[in-house]
């Protein structure tokens, strides 16, 4: 469940707010071998879901949005929908 304001405010918004934790995490992109990115996951206080997620480059990813996938050379990319985040240690 959603709280009152949520989907009106940025990330960081519902942060300031008291809504949301920011949890900063560095993550790398496979296949690249470049060094690991930092980006921030956000959750909700009330019960530690993780609602979004800002990558290096800004661009914020939310349940129900659609991503490109690099996949294979010959079919390069497949088209996806955020579902939910899962967070793993390697």
């Amino acid at each position: 469940m959603t709280e009152e304001g949520e989907h009106s405010r940025s990330p960081d918004e519902c942060a300031q707010a008291g809504l949301w934790e920011v949890e900063p995490l560095y993550y790398s992109i496979p296949g690249r071998s470049d060094r690991s990115r930092r980006g921030k996951a956000y959750r909700k206080r009330a019960d530690g879901e993780i609602c979004c997620f800002e990558a290096h480059d800004g661009i914020v990813y939310k349940p129900g949005d659609s991503v490109y996938i690099e996949a294979t050379p010959s079919d390069p990319y497949i088209v996806g929908s955020i579902t939910m985040f899962k967070m793993e240690n390697d």
